[in-house]
């Protein structure tokens, strides 16, 4: 029986890629997290954390291309959270990329797959409701001023204020795939107006989640109707600052923008100059342009806004949930069927 070689770089615990090693005698696995990490030059703190710690090993960037180069002759299918350098010279054999995430802009980036014959698969949906749920958290702290109360708490000082509720607001939704959706059915348990945008309209609008649905070419009419605005697409040619100047100035002054979905969908430096010039009041952050952000960003120390470390869609089990996904899919691909959340290269997502 042929072998076939699967690589995995992201850092799934030995019993994750146990169970997909039994998917099948002709599957064997390559562990390379660690080498593609020292490669890429990704320092052991800014790895996903869930799975397996990293940067237990002592290697140099050398001895991991040495070793990436070995590995990668024979090897077929990929589990990725980032790939190797130069991966299609590298991977003549390759047919299939499984990425951990919704988006595949980081994983693909410099790497060729998308102008290529190679398949491409997201998990899309495996952590929609995570994201969900942490879109309304940052709505809530941005609407009860939990900052205010947290700064209060520290420095032992009691400050009474006032706060507001989500109901009665409206929620502007910037993409309603499952992520966008899952925050459309939440919102709504708060008792909110929800708006959507979709990059196509075709006279529909999602059940009765949605008071109003707009194309891509209607988000300045949708913008000044909301207090709230969550980005919850995927980073295409088309959402690559998609929120700039003309959309910053078409929101409410009273309004907060979240963006759970990508950092370059909005142009930071003019969301800077928006937030400072009290275009909009405020912020929640969980991605952005360049991460980590730099700890000379301007972001850090505006009053008006709220930072996460690009942690929306990392819960606990996550990994329990790609592995499921992944050896899922493993087993179609032997079979010679396409896999689950086939990633469309000409939409870009």
């Amino acid at each position: 029986m042929d072998k076939v070689h699967v690589l995995i770089t992201a850092p799934l615990a030995e019993s994750d890629i146990d169970k997909v090693t039994a998917v099948d005698p002709s599957v064997e696995v390559i562990y390379a997290a660690e080498e593609v990490r020292v490669e890429r030059g990704i320092v052991a703190t800014e790895v996903i954390p869930w799975g397996r710690t990293m940067g237990q090993r002592e290697i140099t960037p050398e001895e991991a291309s040495e070793t990436l180069d070995r590995m990668l002759e024979h090897v077929e299918v990929i589990l990725g959270w980032r790939l190797p350098r130069n991966l299609l010279l590298r991977a003549p054999r390759l047919k299939w990329v499984q990425g951990v995430g919704a988006g595949l802009d980081l994983l693909a980036g410099d790497t060729g797959l998308l102008q290529s014959d190679v398949m491409l698969s997201n998990a899309s949906g495996t952590n929609a409701v995570a994201v969900a749920e942490f879109a309304l958290c940052l709505m809530l702290m941005l609407t009860k001023q939990v900052p205010r109360f947290l700064s209060s708490q520290k420095a032992g000082y009691w400050d009474h204020y006032v706060t507001a509720e989500l109901r009665g607001k409206t929620v502007g939704i910037v993409g309603l795939g499952k992520i966008g959706g899952g925050i459309a059915r939440l919102s709504r348990a708060f008792g909110m107006r929800v708006l959507g945008m979709r990059r196509s309209v075709r006279g529909e609008q999602q059940g009765t989640e949605l008071a109003g649905l707009f194309s891509l070419d209607g988000l300045l009419q949708m913008l000044p109707e909301c207090d709230f605005v969550i980005l919850a697409v995927p980073l295409t040619p088309d959402t690559r600052k998609l929120i700039g100047e003309a959309a910053l100035k078409a929101m409410k002054p009273t309004a907060h923008i979240v963006n759970i979905a990508r950092g370059p969908v909005i142009d930071q430096d003019i969301l800077i100059r928006a937030l400072k010039e009290g275009w909009i009041a405020g912020a929640a952050l969980d991605v952005f342009e360049t991460e980590p952000l730099p700890p000379d960003s301007e972001l850090w120390r505006l009053p008006n806004v709220i930072i996460s470390p690009h942690i929306a869609g990392y819960v606990e089990g996550y990994n329990v949930a790609i592995t499921q996904l992944f050896c899922e899919n493993l087993k179609r691909f032997l079979n010679g069927e396409q896999p689950r959340n086939l990633f469309d290269k000409d939409r870009g997502y």
